[in-house]
């Protein structure tokens, strides 16, 4: 004991930064929601042997050396007797133990623990390689918005064979949320750290089958190049943290951050989960370990609706090539799922399909850069002027598409100032001031399912945003800003020639869609106003680098008061 800890203080590991990572220490963590460079995130006594462990790491090592000394057989057909019955530190801490032993060089043939539960779990397993899996950003479920990342456990026999998935466990990090809690309270404590984390580990099908068949979201899955010694020693900790009640945070501490932090812990030169922007998505993580090469093999697995949309887009080919239009009820038979259970895994869940699909064009790799400039002119009136925005996320359908699912529409915090070109011999009306917030979004996003596509779900939309506008009840005409909130539904249609072989819809889209909205503001007439209307438009791809989209807004907005003579003139009167 005296020559560990001697060889400890010299090195001066209690400041490692592997030690640090093993124990939740965030030295070089941006200074996020509940994480403290002197103070360990973990607050369970459980997870110490010492009890100033969560904020003294050298306290802790010390304690790990002195329960290891103490665990030493006298003789080598001793076994330490209370350590039959996993309780040794060897059985509960065998990240830790398996690090420091490799860093002070102790020879382990000197103790003789058994864990007979780290031996099963470890068997059952019996993991070789590690790879991460992305399922594609799925809309229509908001808590999948983002996308999503889970970590495939792999056997000698899925390595030899991938598709071989029912050799193989998914590592899930998720949110131990109450499914009874409304959508808006579930949003909120996961936002805030009041839902705990969830460890799952599960058959790699159960959960593949859950993005490719219930969400029905394209699966990207990448090799990590890690050597074998650190996936074992990965998932040592994984068993040492499995149990930890932490907290939760949507934007901090989620699937992806959790991917990073667990090779940082056996990378530590690396610093990779520092490096990510305060929120964090999957799709960063992807394009961050792709930066760094390690990622390798990246293989493609469609959806189920993508996999007939395959089988339409074939149909549909073939009609026209023999000059008879396809009919709607064989395209209906295509599309639908109850009739045509179509899939890339196996019937019985046990495999991979090898169909003949040609990747989509939404591998996060080829992601364009979440945070976007903006600038427009315009006209109002006799005033012209620029519009100056900047978007914190996500993705509209005139971004660039490689990366994301088609037609995908998610912003998120995005303002635009308005500078005008005031005409001050103008006094017909008053005139603007020379530079104001225009608008500020907190969330815009649509949802689109074409009819006439293999896409399941209806085509919808909402924003919460604050947004000038002008109703005409202010005598000197000028417009204010008001919070406003909006929801759409309707009809969305799929045009023009997909891209050979792949299970993409046609590039072009209309829509119609049925709006409501709710405004509130000092600039209303007794501070509110709701309205309903029609949006319509089309969505014109000209080619990869260049789209144009044109809509129509025909809104009818609703007062509680009556127009007198002084603001008809605005022609805003109600």
């Amino acid at each position: 004991l005296a020559s560990w800890r001697e060889q400890a203080k010299t090195e001066n590991l209690a400041q490692h930064t592997t030690w640090r990572r093993l124990l939740y220490f965030f030295d070089d963590q941006k200074n996020l929601i509940g994480k403290k460079k002197d103070t360990s995130l973990v607050d369970d006594a459980g997870f110490f042997l010492s009890e100033k462990g969560a904020q003294d790491s050298g306290a802790e090592l010390d304690a790990l050396l002195v329960a290891l000394a103490e665990e030493v057989a006298p003789t080598h057909n001793t076994v330490v007797k209370d350590n039959t019955a996993n309780n040794s530190v060897l059985c509960r801490f065998p990240a830790r133990v398996q690090w420091l032993t490799d860093t002070l060089n102790i020879d382990k043939t000197s103790w003789q623990a058994e864990c007979p539960e780290l031996d099963e779990w470890m068997q059952k397993l019996a993991p070789e390689q590690l790879s991460i899996m992305f399922a594609e950003e799925y809309l229509d479920n908001p808590i999948s918005a983002f996308a999503h990342t889970l970590l495939r456990i792999d056997s000698k026999a899925s390595v030899a064979d991938p598709s071989q998935i029912h050799h193989a466990y998914a590592l899930n990090y998720t949110v131990d949320g109450d499914p009874n809690d409304s959508f808006p309270v579930y949003a909120i404590k996961s936002m805030t750290g009041l839902y705990d984390n969830a460890i799952e580990i599960d058959p790699y099908p159960e959960k593949l089958a859950k993005y490719l068949q219930e969400d029905e979201r394209d699966a990207w899955t990448y090799q990590l190049n890690l050597t074998p010694n650190e996936v074992q020693q990965i998932m040592l900790h994984v068993w040492e943290t499995k149990g930890l009640e932490l907290p939760y945070y949507f934007t901090t501490d989620n699937c992806a951050s959790e991917v990073l932090r667990l090779i940082d812990v056996v990378r530590p030169q690396q610093h990779l989960l520092s490096r990510l922007p305060y929120a964090v998505v999957p799709s960063d993580v992807i394009q961050l370990l792709n930066e760094e090469d390690l990622l390798a093999n990246p293989r493609y697995t469609p959806a189920d609706n993508t996999v007939r949309q395959a089988a339409l887009n074939q149909a549909k080919a073939a009609a026209k090539l023999g000059y008879q239009p396809l009919t709607k009820e064989a395209a209906q038979e295509i599309k639908s799922a109850e009739r045509n259970p179509a899939s890339s895994m196996s019937a019985d869940s046990k495999t991979i399909r090898n169909l003949p699909i040609v990747a989509a064009n939404n591998n996060p790799i080829d992601r364009h850069p979440l945070q976007m400039a903006q600038i427009g002119v315009g006209q109002r009136g006799d005033n012209n002027y620029i519009d100056v925005g900047v978007r914190a996320g996500f993705h509209d359908t005139l971004d660039r598409a490689a990366g994301f699912s088609q037609f995908f529409n998610l912003e998120g915090l995005a303002a635009t100032l308005r500078l005008y070109d005031k005409d001050d011999n103008n006094s017909n009306y008053k005139q603007p001031d020379s530079v104001v917030l225009q608008n500020f979004t907190l969330l815009r996003g649509r949802s689109f399912n074409p009819v006439n596509s293999a896409q399941q779900g209806k085509t919808w939309g909402v924003s919460v945003e604050a947004t000038r506008v002008n109703d005409g009840s202010q005598q000197d005409g000028t417009d204010h800003l008001v919070g406003s909130v909006g929801y759409e539904t309707g009809w969305s249609w799929a045009f023009g020639t997909p891209s050979a072989g792949t299970g993409e819809m046609p590039p072009q889209l209309c829509y119609t869609l049925l709006s409501g909205t709710g405004q509130a503001g000092r600039g209303i007439n007794k501070g509110f106003r709701v309205g309903a209307g029609v949006n319509a438009g089309c969505r014109y791809q000209i080619n990869n680098q260049l789209r144009a989209q044109a809509e129509l807004q025909l809104p009818y907005w609703y007062h509680t008061y009556q127009c007198q003579l002084r603001v008809a003139r605005s022609r805003r009167c109600q």
